[in-house]
């Protein structure tokens, strides 16, 4: 049978069970985390809030994943702001590159294919050369043209020059007018003068001269004060004296033994011929 039993005065030694500690203890965490708790007594589960302390973390040392040590400016880039922990780097490259800035860089070369969509293209250069041997106006054309085709050259104060398709004509045009490279549709052409050597068929008037006419007759051209010879007009322009008979429709001159031509000159204007028999004269 159990007893209970009172003491006065202190008592030293292990007690077997206990629910708290006679004097609290506080505890402390150091080093790379940091965290404390005070009074605590035994009665309870202790919980202590910790704090990585500053530079105590090595990237890649005591960290796992991706990350960046560093960044290193490359060509044509400026880079500031790339040291200690709270800096915020800045990466420029001396122009804004939007898709919608004006950017302007010095030789550029495209290794693949270049597409310009816009309204005007303007290339400032002393000089362009083109590679390709065939260079194609109105791509993307299609249904009836409407626009008269070719090259603009601009001349100042005076109307440019055209060298090109005129659409309304269905002809190869060269003139002037007050066009620019922005017109469109049907321009006003003004004739220009084509300076080169010809071959083919050429339609209206022709300055200068010409190799052959083989293809035309004397009824394809227009006179001027020197005619042309016809038989007609050699044979109007003999006339017979005394003595001679002459027929202006045959061209035949014919003399009569009963007559006497006398003194009298025979005058031609032209050559004419003669034949009896089978003997020819020519009378000059």
């Amino acid at each position: 049978m159990g007893r209970n039993a009172s003491f006065t005065g202190s008592v030293s030694g292990n007690a077997t069970t206990a629910s708290a500690w006679q004097t609290g203890r506080d505890f402390a965490l150091t080093g790379d985390v940091a965290g404390s708790v005070t009074g605590v007594d035994g009665s309870g589960n202790v919980s202590i809030a910790t704090t990585i302390q500053a530079n105590s973390v090595a990237l890649g040392t005591d960290t796992t994943g991706n990350y960046v040590s560093s960044l290193v400016a490359g060509t044509g880039v400026t880079l500031t702001n790339n040291s200690g922990e709270s800096a915020t780097p800045t990466i420029a490259i001396g122009q804004d590159v939007a898709t919608n800035s004006n950017v302007t860089f010095n030789n550029i070369t495209a290794s693949g294919n270049l597409t310009v969509n816009g309204t005007t293209t303007t290339v400032n250069t002393t000089n362009t050369t083109v590679a390709d041997s065939l260079i194609e106006l109105g791509t993307g054309t299609s249904g009836t043209p409407a626009n008269d085709a070719g090259i603009v050259i601009e001349r100042g104060d005076s109307d440019n020059a055209f060298i090109g398709w005129d659409e309304s004509a269905d002809k190869f045009k060269v003139g002037t007018g007050t066009f620019t490279g922005a017109s469109t549709g049907d321009l006003t052409i003004t004739k220009g003068t084509l300076v080169a050597d010809l071959e083919g068929d050429v339609t209206g008037d022709v300055t200068g001269t010409v190799s052959s006419i083989s293809n035309h007759d004397t009824d394809s051209l227009s006179e001027g004060t020197n005619q042309y010879f016809t038989t007609t007009r050699a044979r109007s322009s003999v006339s017979a004296g005394n003595g001679i008979s002459y027929n202006s429709s045959t061209g035949v001159i014919s003399a009569n033994a009963s007559d006497s031509i006398g003194t009298t000159d025979l005058e031609v204007s032209s050559s004419i011929k003669l034949t009896e028999g089978a003997s020819d004269w020519v009378l000059k």
